[in-house]
Formats: C-alpha cells, structure tokens, sequence
C-alpha cells in the first residue's frame, strides 16, 4: 500500500491523518497572526520555528518501515473556497516541512460521505463565505459561493433549488461541512473532521 497522509487545515490547527491509522496528528498554530475573513493558513510561513517542530511530530507516529522509508503522497482536504493561491502556498509549506512524493488538493465537498449515497447537497461555512455544492458521484456539479450571513433556512432552500435542475427535489440528502453549522442541523447532518478524514481513507486506501 502507498503511503498516505490526509491533512486538513482547520480553526488554526493542522490534523494528519495516515494510511487508515484511526489516530490523528494534530499541531496547533498557537503564535500565528490572524485576521478577518482569510484563512489562517495563509499565514503559515510566517516563521521557520513551526517546519522544524511539525516533521518531528508526524514521523514519531509512523509504525511501519515503509512508512518511515517511503516519501508520502499527501492529500490536502481544501475548504471548498480555497484559492489557487492559497494552494500553493499549501503546497510549497508542506514540500518544504515534510517532502513528500506529492501533494494533492481534494475538495471537502466531495468527501462528506463514503456510503453508496450517489448525489447529495453540501453546505460548507469558511471564514469567508458559505459553498453550496451539488455532488454527484463524487463530482462537483454545481456550485454557489454566497456572503456569509445569517441566512435563515427557507433561504438557503431556496439557493439550494437554484443550484441545478436535480435540485428542485426535497429528496435529495443535505450534509453540513464543520462545526459552526449547527443552527442548520435540522436539515442534514452535520459532518466533522474526523469523518472527513475517515471518508479521504476509505476513497484513497481502496
């Protein structure tokens, strides 16, 4: 099996995941400048101190010889708002902390469940923005980036029923991407970390 790292930047924490070890690697960003509406991790370069301990931290959890021998293909689950800028800021960090084989970029959105559910709505929150996003086997097939605000749900409903045609339904599964959607809980589940993390594994590790 490939060696596989799964990284997701979130609430100025990194947390890695590898191969389909159930335990996480986390490393907080604890002295990193933040401001309004951008993502922390465009700031992660901002000192050389955060490489040097981050590296330590992951290899002390390898458990296998191959894990520790082999250069990983890292997988970075992006919030469904990040900017190709931002993404190779992303990747240039993570060359430069932990040398991988290869970086990839997969959206959130399309990770939300690893059942046989084939198309579903997700509704994502950054700092930034919500993402309303139309998934079909595991493909983006519409999406809407609006202000974030406190939209009611009869709102978002309704941008949902514009999003496409297939949209139009009520029968249509909804999950909600991160921890500060619970207002929202009433129309689908809500989806955390850790099972984005479990969703990257089963889709990748197969």
């Amino acid at each position: 099996m490939k060696n596989r790292f799964f990284v997701i930047f979130r609430d100025n924490k990194m947390l890695i995941s590898i191969n389909d070890q159930s335990n996480l690697i986390e490393y907080s960003f604890k002295d990193l400048k933040t401001y309004p509406n951008i993502p922390f991790y465009v700031n992660i370069f901002d000192t050389d101190n955060m490489k040097k301990k981050i590296k330590p931290i992951v290899y002390e959890n390898l458990n296998t010889l191959s894990e520790k021998i082999f250069k990983p293909e890292i997988y970075i689950l992006a919030e469904d708002d990040t900017m190709s800028i931002e993404k190779r800021l992303i990747d240039d960090f993570m060359f430069t902390t932990l040398a991988p084989k290869k970086v990839f970029f997969v959206d959130q959105c399309v990770l939300l469940t690893s059942s046989n559910i084939d198309d579903y709505i997700s509704i994502s929150k950054s700092c930034r923005m919500f993402i309303l996003s139309y998934i079909k086997s595991n493909h983006i097939i519409a999406q809407k980036f609006i202000d974030k605000k406190d939209y009611s749900s009869e709102e978002l409903n309704k941008l949902i029923n514009s999003l496409h045609d297939d949209c139009k339904s009520n029968k249509i599964d909804i999950f909600l991407n991160g921890t500060h959607l619970k207002k929202y809980s009433h129309m689908g589940k809500i989806i955390d970390t850790f099972e984005l993390l479990e969703n990257a594994q089963k889709l990748f590790n197969k």
